[in-house]
């Protein structure tokens, strides 16, 4: 009552008498609301057709004033009549009239009968409309009313759906039957039997023709289908701008990722993965897969092109669900009744710009009632805090948070989902997780690929909101968390933002920003452009376990290797018996990097190229003559060698599996981002008019970075030799210049 003025009452149906006419359903509703809810409810908030118009003007007039102010119905309150007829809509539908009444153009409608009835012109919404509604409730006043419901559910043969409206709302979920005085629904002539329940998945794929979708999201779909990880029943439909035809699509955008199977899968014995039918699984995977072209803008009926290529989304799935539930039916033909739940999956592969209008008309036109709702959003979040706040206000007007999956693609990698495992399922590493054993902690991100294709959006962004601000700090919380009280997806997100309000803002006297060699000639670059393809950063996090322990982050591309690790680097033995220099000779970065002190131990872990954990030790070097000589070593935990495994499963695969399981765990939380931005913004404000430092093409990056590390205590080790097979610890690169590998 408090929120009255946001009800809003109209009618379901009206005939076309006047206002004031014993036919009129309208007068009966007023005489009911007379005294009661429309003293309580603004009277403007009450919409009944205008029947003083013509028929035809009536109708628009009323779905035009329906529509500015409704765009799906909270709750539907219907009757049935006595043939079985709904509102208006009078069985048994032929296949041109199940089109009319489902037309997602139109809000109302114009409907004529010839029954009997006294009046034959109608005016009613669209079956759409009431199917749509979050909750349908059904008064019946009758016996005989109760025994034809219980005959059309109990009866409901294959092409049942297509001619009864009554069925049509039913299997559109959500529907609740109120009796005046209670019947019972169990038939006296014949015993109940239980219901049967389907669920199918549509998984809409938003930007169906970049490259995101093109070379992560439909591979990633595809090794699901075939390792059986999708749901039996499911359809994929891809949703662009490009005007092309249904097999264009499969052979221009999803075809050739597929074609190249070493792409995703790492060697020829992952053929198995398809059950050693490769092509049978691509044909299958085809067969699921179809494509609607049209622009991202909805403007409702105020854009001919926006509203047909919605719509044209919108009926798709509606025949996706017709052909779904009948086949349904048909195998299970000895049921009395099927249920099917169709679940959506909305994954935008999109700019962020464009995520509120298309969840705004997916959500108005394309939403399951039936099943549940996710919508998959990839990064960037924003570019600050101001523009990631007025994005999350935006999709949280339309969306609840549970619905929202903000995608992370580091959070699905093998060695980020074993972080948690190594940290809390080993005692070894409990003692040596904090300040007092950790010197400090490094996150590095290197590419040696430049921005090339990507220049337009890249300096727009900048590596900080590129990588840092995300990947880079999601693996800091993983590190750096406490544990969690229980596995629960809440439980671990609760304690990564209490990590995050405890970091300090990052500051730029401990930030170094640089700019490749090459850059400013890059295709859409501006040639006065300072956008940093580089950036290091050092942060600290205000508690008790890591107080004074630095968190340096690293990002670049034109480096000199490609790889993203993590690495803790642990103090030194306070009187070690084996150094052979004092303590104050490693104040500077060349003496550290001197061969002869003893190194740090490090943990360090490996998410790509090659996935590992392994520490870095020191240990003996085996010979008779001579002193101890000290050789520095590793415990290495290789995933491949220890698991056998052919093929490490690519994170999308995982992420995609997550969000059709209800998985939030590794996705990230509205507050996990706003904390992310209040650590980022200040520094990407003060970096505003700051020339980057320009370095050279496969370098290690600008060399006041190393100098940055160092300053905080952080080590390079040197002189490292590796002996044996290779492993990910042999192809240890923090300063692969001194690694020397024998055989």
């Amino acid at each position: 009552i408090r929120q009255r003025t946001r009800v809003v009452i109209f009618l379901v149906d009206d005939r076309y008498v006047p206002s004031d006419d014993k036919d009129s359903n309208q007068k009966l509703v007023r005489d009911a609301l007379k005294n009661t809810i429309e003293n309580l409810i603004p009277r403007d908030n009450i919409i009944f057709p205008d029947t003083t118009l013509p028929i035809d003007a009536c109708v628009l007039d009323y779905s035009t004033r329906v529509r500015a102010r409704v765009q799906t119905l909270d709750v539907a309150c219907l009757g049935i009549g006595g043939d079985g007829h709904l509102a208006s809509w009078f069985p048994p539908f032929t296949s041109e009239i199940y089109d009319i009444a489902h037309d997602v153009t139109k809000h109302c409608q114009h409907t004529t009968q010839d029954r009997g009835f006294a009046v034959k012109d109608r005016i009613t919404v669209s079956m759409d409309v009431i199917c749509r509604a979050r909750r349908k409730l059904f008064f019946i006043n009758s016996q005989a009313k109760m025994d034809l419901w219980r005959n059309m559910v109990l009866s409901m043969e294959p092409d049942a759906l297509l001619k009864q409206p009554i069925l049509q709302v039913i299997m559109s979920g959500c529907v609740t039957v109120v009796c005046t005085p209670p019947f019972s629904l169990r038939s006296t002539s014949r015993p109940s039997s239980p219901m049967t329940i389907k669920e199918h998945l549509n998984v809409v794929v938003f930007g169906a023709s970049g490259d995101l979708a093109k070379k992560k999201t439909f591979p990633a779909l595809f090794s699901l289908h075939s390792e059986g990880l999708l749901p039996e029943s499911v359809n994929i439909i891809g949703y662009a701008r490009s005007k092309i035809s249904e097999e264009e699509f499969w052979e221009n955008f999803v075809s050739p990722s597929l074609g190249k199977l070493p792409s995703y899968f790492s060697g020829k014995d992952d053929l198995l993965i398809c059950g050693g039918d490769v092509f049978g699984n691509v044909a299958r995977f085809k067969s699921s897969v179809s494509y609607v072209s049209g622009p991202y803008e909805h403007d409702g009926l105020n854009s001919e092109e926006s509203t047909w290529s919605v719509h044209s989304l919108s009926n798709k799935l509606k025949d996706i669900e017709v052909e779904t539930f009948n086949k349904f039916a048909l195998e299970a033909h000895d049921a009395p009744a099927v249920q099917l739940r169709c679940n959506h999956l909305f994954y935008l592969a999109l700019p962020p710009g464009v995520f509120p209008s298309v969840v705004k008309a997916a959500k108005e036109l394309c939403w399951s009632t039936t099943g549940w709702n996710r919508y998959v959003v990839e990064k960037p979040f924003g570019k600050d805090s101001a523009s990631s706040e007025l994005l999350s206000s935006e999709l949280m007007t339309l969306l609840r948070e549970d619905q929202i999956y903000r995608i992370d693609h580091y959070l699905g990698k093998e060695m980020a989902l074993n972080i948690m495992s190594m940290r809390f399922a080993n005692m070894i590493f409990a003692p040596l997780w904090s300040k007092t054993s950790i010197s400090s902690v490094k996150v590095t991100f290197k590419e040696t690929i430049t921005v090339a294709g990507r220049a337009g959006y890249f300096d727009e962004y900048g590596v900080i909101r590129d990588v840092m601000q995300n990947h880079l700090l999601q693996m800091l919380t993983l590190i750096a968390m406490e544990r969690p009280t229980t596995l629960s997806d809440d439980d671990i997100r609760d304690e990564k933002v209490k990590v995050l309000r405890q970091i300090k803002p990052a500051v730029l006297d401990n930030t170094v920003v640089g700019q490749y060699e090459g850059y400013l000639l890059e295709a859409n670059v501006p040639q006065d452009s300072l956008t940093p393809t580089f950036a290091s950063c050092v942060l600290f996090i205000d508690n008790e376990r890591w107080d004074k322990v630095p968190f340096i982050l690293k990002a670049g591309k034109a480096l000199e290797q490609s790889v993203m690790e993590i690495r803790l680097q642990l103090r030194s033995i306070p009187g070690s018996l084996f150094s052979n220099c004092m303590d104050d000779c490693c104040d500077d970065i060349d003496d550290q990097l001197r061969v002869g002190c003893v190194p740090q131990n490090e943990i360090v872990i490996k998410l790509q190229p090659r996935e590992a954990i392994y520490m870095k030790v020191m240990s003996n070097k085996p010979g008779v003559i001579g002193p101890q000589r000290l050789e520095q070593t590793e415990l290495d935990f290789s995933v491949r060698d220890r698991f056998s495994v052919e093929r490490m499963p690519d994170a999308y695969e995982r992420l995609i599996y997550d969000v059709i399981a209800g998985n939030k765990q590794n996705f990230v939380r509205s507050d996990e981002l706003r904390e992310a931005w209040r650590i980022f913004t200040p520094l990407l404000d003060r970096l505003t008019g700051v020339t980057p430092e320009i370095y050279a093409i496969g370098s290690r990056g600008p060399t006041t970075a190393d100098r940055l590390a160092a300053t905080h205590g952080y080590k390079h080790n040197s002189g490292y030799s590796w002996v044996g097979k290779p492993s990910a610890a042999s192809e240890d690169n923090e300063y692969r210049s001194d690694v020397k590998l024998q055989s």
